[in-house]
């Protein structure tokens, strides 16, 4: 991966490795002032990336949503990693982030809030009734949103080590293991 991103990339996404916890984002959304009455759920991105875990987080709540593709995040080291290994950002492993649902009116607070802890926000989206569906909004177009049931990093990851291992055995080159 270092020859195909560069070291900077390389060193940042092994650097991510440490940034995957959401609770300070949990907390301090949670901490926004009445916050029980502005929150009203919270799931961590974890397999399925954002995509999977808004799915997720419509059918515990019983809930439709309209995603606009246009608004989701993706930091540019993971937009180079899974360009390497042809992977959808959306789709992947997303640890570290959080989905959180509040009152529309309180969005721009708890933006706001998180901002603060140089923790970044933006909004992507709405809940809406179960009956309209999960749809994804790109370029106006409005697509049912599929759940994917093996995140498409597993896949990509066990390739990736086959070859490493298989490099190693037959060639004798000191690779490193990170």
């Amino acid at each position: 991966m270092k020859n195909q991103a560069g070291a900077e990339i390389y060193q940042l996404a092994c650097d991510s490795f440490y940034h995957t916890s959401s609770l300070q984002d949990a907390l301090l959304a949670a901490g926004v002032s009445d916050a029980q009455n502005k929150v009203t759920a919270m799931h961590d991105v974890t397999e399925g990336g954002v995509l999977g875990a808004i799915y997720e987080l419509c059918v515990v709540s019983g809930n439709g949503a309209t995603i606009y593709n246009n608004q989701l995040p993706v930091a540019e080291v993971q937009e180079q990693v899974c360009k390497i290994f042809g992977l959808d950002p959306r789709c992947c492993i997303g640890a570290g982030s959080m989905i959180i649902a509040c009152k529309k009116e309180f969005v721009a607070e708890i933006v706001t809030c998180l901002a603060k802890e140089k923790i970044p926000c933006v909004a992507v989206g709405e809940l809406c009734d179960k009956r309209k569906g999960i749809k994804l909004v790109n370029n106006d177009k409005f697509t049912d949103l599929k759940y994917v049931e093996t995140d498409p990093y597993w896949p990509a990851f066990y390739e990736a080590l086959k070859k490493v291992v298989h490099e190693k055995k037959y060639t004798g080159r000191n690779i490193p293991d990170h």
